[in-house]
């Protein structure tokens, strides 16, 4: 009994969820696409009901492209370098001939891990108002792990309570870790939700670019 609740996601079966993978795994097969959740809500108003925003660290990766970025002082650049981490140089950023770079930077990225120092570049007012995600870097932090872990974060939003989305990995995914993404995100939904269960209507998965594919 306890083996079947664990492969169980809000009454579908983990072979049901296989199986829709499998099938937008073929439709993408000559790329590589993002996977997301999509849920229709019912029994919430948006006059009355609190808009529900949620930071969801996955047990796995999210999103396919990371739109993280470390900006850098000169002594983490050199662990980003060796770790493979995307950074740009905070001193680069001062200078003059960088601005049209510096908007390209914020506009493309979502999460910034911040350096000291990086508050000359941009005031931590300015992602909070553009839905981005800021982390500053404490001295005991490992960029690497800060890194790793904001490729799996994603900040859920329900807005209008009527419909949501939330990224739970990419088509190269094995199935059992996008099926974890997925048992994780809708198990923090829910539980953010006035009524749980109840306020769900249907549950959709898709690729970014082709019809979702109902899975209740």
């Amino acid at each position: 009994m306890a083996g079947e609740e664990q492969n169980q996601l809000l009454f579908v079966e983990r072979t049901k969820i296989d199986r829709l993978l499998e099938e937008i795994k073929e439709e993408n097969k000559d790329f590589t696409d993002t996977i997301q959740v999509q849920v229709s809500l019912k029994g919430l108003d948006a006059r009355r009901d609190n808009k529900i925003t949620k930071d969801i660290t996955m047990p796995y990766k999210s999103r396919y492209l990371g739109k993280t970025i470390v900006l850098a002082d000169k002594d983490t650049a050199l662990v980003c370098e060796e770790k493979q981490i995307p950074y740009v140089l905070i001193d680069d950023l001062m200078q003059d001939k960088m601005i049209a770079e510096k908007k390209r930077i914020f506009k493309t990225n979502k999460y910034f891990i911040l350096c000291k120092g990086s508050n000359k570049i941009f005031q931590t007012k300015i992602f909070l108002r553009a839905g981005k995600i800021p982390y500053m870097l404490k001295d005991d932090d490992k960029v690497d792990v800060i890194y790793n872990n904001a490729l799996k974060m994603y900040r859920m939003r329900v807005k209008d309570m009527s419909v949501t989305s939330f990224p739970v990995g990419h088509t190269k995914m094995d199935n059992l870790e996008i099926f974890e993404n997925i048992k994780h995100g809708m198990t923090i939904m829910t539980a953010a939700l006035k009524k749980g269960e109840e306020n769900i209507k249907n549950v959709y998965l898709k690729g970014a670019q082709k019809a979702p594919k109902k899975l209740y």
